[in-house]
């Protein structure tokens, strides 16, 4: 039977998880608070690893309740 070990959410779009204790499923089957923001581009398209590969060094600390985010670059801290 399988099981689940842990919930993540990727609260905004091509950055870090989270790790939850309990997620609510959205009306339309999601995940609550999975991708709820996202970066774009000047050009207003969304940033993502796969056409912006600088996004990896990206590493994200957030508090979801008080939409409270932190965002650093890998290996300047």
């Amino acid at each position: 039977m399988p099981t689940l070990s842990q919930i993540l959410t990727y609260p905004v779009k091509a950055l870090d998880p989270s790790i939850r204790d309990q997620v609510s499923i959205t009306n339309i089957g999601g995940l609550s608070g999975d991708r709820a923001y996202a970066m774009k581009d000047t050009d207003g398209e969304y940033i993502h690893g796969k056409r912006t590969p600088a996004v990896h060094r990206l590493h994200t600390t957030c508090d979801l309740d008080s939409q409270w985010f932190k965002i650093r670059v890998h290996g300047t801290d």
